[in-house]
């Protein structure tokens, strides 16, 4: 399901401020997903706080797993010991299991919060612990569909606007202005100022950013796949990114040999979703540190259309480089680094078990992605294999 809104939203935010309508023009009507249960949503955005996306993702494979194993339909029968199974810390389980009691024993509920206004639901949620300021807005756009709200304590809306407006540093009066100039659509508007500091827009950097590496440097080509848009960045010669996105965006060429090596990337993902001969790869620009290095050398020594455990892997790296022991967490984390997506697999890694675990782009693109291996049929557009 994703969040409700209509054109009269984006009309008025093009005429509230033309400069994120450029970039509305630019990127069309953004979709952003939002949780069926309300409930499920207040734990995703406990169990993400201070974590990257890649780990809340992961946490919540686990969750989502390990709820269908024990057939549990609903957040509320959750327990301590389910909670950290799936490796989260027990501060925010109790926090979890503190505001799963209140809506147990009817001491509160999310009905409540309807008839409030943001500031209002804001603040009641604040009164539970683990949920602050920041998660509670957050709780009311992906959980309530709230339309109003804009977080300027959130890092990427912030970034975004520094972005958008070529600033070093936000003051509050600057803030105070926008948030007022995006009523009553301040929701919609953060999900172009997400998208914006993501990168979605090529050529709009980050001024505060204090060297290259922090800046969008390379040349950006973008190819829709049969799992969705992906972005290809490339840069010296070398393909240096490639990640599944939520929505394409304009393509921009600095270089004419990054240009050629985003087209021989291009044509190396059709072959594979085709299922066709799989030409040379191009040029891998493996950016991480030596141990992450030695990871993605060990990925790519993975056969097509096989797998191997976390352990399996962290055992040929120490039977590689002599390490007398190597924790498959460690390993995982490496894996998890992979910024070149199906071209290095780092799909084909499994749990101990054969459990599909750990993919940064969700458990569906990874067993997608097996499963074309596999079964050696090509992928329709939406995914779907070709009888």
């Amino acid at each position: 399901m994703n969040f409700k809104y209509d054109e009269s939203a984006l009309i008025f935010l093009k005429k509230a401020d033309p400069k994120l309508g450029k970039v509305i023009d630019r990127l069309g009507k953004l979709e952003r997903a939002v949780e069926c249960d309300p409930k499920a949503e207040v734990l995703r955005q406990i169990i993400g706080q201070q974590i990257s996306s890649k780990a809340l993702l992961t946490v919540w494979d686990r969750l989502s797993l390990k709820m269908r194993e024990l057939h549990i339909n609903d957040v509320c029968d959750l327990d301590e010991r389910i909670l950290a199974a799936c490796g989260i810390p027990s501060r925010k389980i109790n926090w979890i299991l503190n505001f799963l009691e209140a809506i147990n024993n009817g001491s509160f509920s999310l009905k409540e919060l309807e008839a409030m206004d943001d500031d209002e639901a804001v603040r009641r949620l604040s009164s539970f612990d683990g949920i602050g300021k920041w998660t509670a807005q957050m709780i009311l756009i992906f959980a309530m569909q709230r339309q109003d709200i804009l977080s300027t304590d959130d890092f990427g809306i912030r970034r975004g606007l520094c972005m958008l407006y070529h600033k070093k540093k936000l003051d509050q009066k600057f803030l105070a202005r926008i948030r007022k100039r995006y009523s009553p659509y301040a929701s919609v508007a953060s999900f172009y100022l997400w998208a914006v500091s993501s990168g979605a827009v090529a050529e709009l950097c980050d001024p505060a950013a204090t060297n290259k590496s922090d800046q969008i440097q390379g040349s950006v080509l973008f190819y829709s796949s049969p799992l969705g848009p992906m972005r290809l960045e490339a840069y010296g010669g070398a393909i240096s990114s490639v990640e599944f996105c939520d929505h394409a965006s304009q393509n921009c060429i600095l270089d004419k040999e990054d240009h050629r090596v985003l087209k021989q990337t291009k044509a190396w993902l059709r072959a594979y979703f085709a299922v066709k001969a799989l030409p040379v790869l191009p040029p891998l620009a493996m950016h991480g540190t030596a141990f992450q290095q030695r990871i993605f050398a060990l990925l790519l020594e993975i056969p097509y259309g096989e797998t191997v455990s976390y352990t399996a892997l962290a055992l040929r790296y120490c039977q590689r480089y002599g390490a007398a022991r190597m924790a498959s967490q460690a390993v995982g984390r490496a894996v998890g680094a992979n910024p070149l997506a199906v071209l290095i697999p780092c799909h084909r890694v499994v749990g101990s078990d054969g459990a599909l675990v750990g993919y940064a782009y969700g458990i569906a693109k990874k067993k997608a992605l097996l499963d074309l291996e596999r079964s050696g049929k090509a992928l329709e557009a939406d995914g779907v294999n070709l009888a």
